[in-house]
């Protein structure tokens, strides 16, 4: 639905098309009414979106006249007695939607009424472009988007890390030649769990469409905020059951030398994925935002920025290689690898999002919501991920 300022301008825009209309002698009377048959259907449908942005604002206001049709058809006693007073809220109160703002937050149970008396409406009433947004703060991008993954087929993988020397040469005739070796190492990636849950009651998911679609929508995206957590970060201690990359041990390093920049930093790191270890390129970058910022605004000595003209837009890269940001990496930390040798993600149960209203919940229309999956990672080429300290912090 448009605006109603979209919606009288619209209406004026029509006004002069059909007097154009009119007066043109090119057109023959068929197609004047052709034109003025779909002047008549648009102006219609901007009438009506004026009538239903003014009723809104009349009830917001509080009106003189609260026992008008709009005001009857809320079926309020008050309504029908014509008392002034309080508008009827057209969206959560404000100790609502600190609650859900809360619960939402803390990623725990909250229940959200649609109630009904001489003060609020049914919210099926009006529009619902009038529901306000409420969605908690989520890390959108996701770096397993980076990394191989594949089917788990039971709740632990083995898997092996590889180590070994190659010491091929020249070999004189009648000479025994070099020996090189490899060493396998066993190593076991165990799934973790990564869930939440909130409860809403029926009524709330069922009038309120739109926050059902964000409910959910938001359910998911706070497991993918915690997945990156754990496939970054984790210690492998608890209900985390494998390391991160940054806890790993076996991968390179890199400190940022006083004078050298971000940038500096992540391509002299990436060269040390090429020149030794796994004798590789890097294939992705994670950073935080603001050291991503910090880095694309690096400028040259006349002022320049050096990544490119920050009026085109693309996307995050650094020396041609693609950049995932997320806030769930440290401040100040970049980790440079080649993902699709190093690493292996292993899925034993993919997102899902289900409902349950069983025992007491389903005498009282209460719904769970739970959101969650099982996964593994396990780091099979840690040589082929360098850890870089970037240390000066955006």
């Amino acid at each position: 639905m448009s605006s109603i300022i979209e919606a009288k301008n619209g209406m004026r825009t029509l006004a002069v098309k059909a007097q154009a209309t009119v007066s043109n002698p090119h057109l023959t009377n068929a197609q004047k009414k052709t034109v003025l048959d779909q002047i008549d259907v648009d102006l219609k449908a901007f009438s009506q979106t004026i009538t239903v942005h003014e009723q809104a604002s009349r009830l917001m206001s509080g009106g003189s006249s609260l026992g008008s049709s709009e005001g009857l058809a809320f079926g309020s006693d008050l309504f029908a007695k014509g008392v002034t007073g309080r508008a009827p809220s057209l969206m959560l109160d404000p100790e609502q939607q600190m609650a859900l703002f809360k619960a939402v937050g803390d990623g725990m149970p909250f229940v959200t009424k649609a109630v009904l008396d001489s003060t609020s409406v049914d919210p099926t009433q009006y529009p619902s472009q009038f529901l306000p947004p409420v969605l908690a703060a989520r890390e959108p991008n996701r770096i397993a988007d980076i990394l191989p993954t594949s089917p788990m087929g039971s709740s632990v993988v083995e898997y092996y890390i590889t180590t070994g020397s190659a010491a091929a040469g020249p070999v004189a005739e009648g000479a025994e030649k070099p020996e090189s070796g490899i060493a396998f190492t066993k190593a076991t990636a165990t799934a973790t769990k990564i869930a939440h849950w909130m409860q809403v009651t029926e009524e709330a998911v069922r009038d309120f469409a739109p926050f059902a679609q964000l409910l959910s929508a938001d359910m998911i995206a706070g497991v993918i905020d915690a997945e990156n957590n754990e496939l970054l970060s984790a210690l492998g201690t608890g209900a985390s059951k494998f390391k991160g990359m940054l806890a790993v041990s076996g991968t390179q390093s890199y400190i940022r030398l006083t004078g050298d920049t971000i940038l500096d930093a992540i391509e002299i790191a990436g060269s040390g994925l090429r020149s030794g270890g796994r004798f590789t390129t890097p294939d992705g970058i994670a950073m935080h935002p603001l050291d991503y910022s910090k880095a694309r605004r690096t400028k040259t000595t006349q002022g320049e920025y050096v990544a490119g003209d920050p009026t085109q837009a693309g996307p995050a890269t650094l020396w041609g290689t693609r950049v995932v940001l997320t806030s769930q990496i440290p401040q100040g930390t970049a980790l440079v690898g080649n993902f699709a040798q190093a690493c292996q993600v292993w899925v034993r149960e993919g997102l899902s999002v289900r409902t349950n209203a069983f025992g007491s919940g389903f005498r009282s229309n209460e719904i769970e919501v739970i959101a969650e999956e099982r996964l593994s990672l396990g780091v099979v080429a840690p040589a082929a991920l360098s850890v870089v300290t970037i240390s000066d912090h955006a």
